[in-house]
């Protein structure tokens, strides 16, 4: 390891969590986050994952998750590339509730009824990529909620 660099300060080869495995969601919604960006994902075609956020350069991403926006039962997938290493990718089983999802970044601080994402600084240098897919095609029916900064 060069002079300087620690494992805080690299990008991660994989994040792993309770959602990285897939077949989980979020026992609570998402949204609406207050430190985070709530992205309507557009149009998704069933089963194939379109790019949602895209970052050229160095920077931090700090909160990264996918929730639903109504009750049609789906499942959502969410992957991240950081300087072109996959090191998020999973699906989480159906979800048939409003704004529950996948986590990748960020903690949660649990209340009654919501979870606020607490952020969690992963660094890239060159790239950040962020792809969600859905189980069926549908037009602004989920989130992407993130927050990065730049250097």
């Amino acid at each position: 390891m060069e002079w300087g660099i620690s494992p805080l300060t690299m990008p991660p080869k994989a994040i792993i969590n309770l959602h990285s495995a897939g077949g989980e969601n979020s026992e609570r919604a998402l949204a609406p986050q207050p430190t985070a960006i709530s992205l309507l994902t557009g149009a998704l075609t069933a089963d194939t994952y379109k790019e949602i956020l895209a970052v050229s350069g160095a920077g931090v991403i700090t909160i990264c998750a996918a929730c639903t926006k109504d009750t049609t039962s789906r499942t959502l997938g969410l992957k991240i590339v950081i300087d072109g290493v996959t090191v998020f990718d999973a699906v989480t089983n159906a979800i048939t509730t409003v704004y529950h999802g996948i986590i990748a970044i960020g903690g949660g601080d649990t209340e009654a009824t919501s979870i606020y994402l607490e952020p969690e600084p992963i660094p890239f240098y060159e790239s950040l990529s962020v792809s969600v897919k859905s189980s069926v095609e549908e037009t602004d029916k989920s989130y992407l909620i993130y927050a990065y900064r730049t250097v």
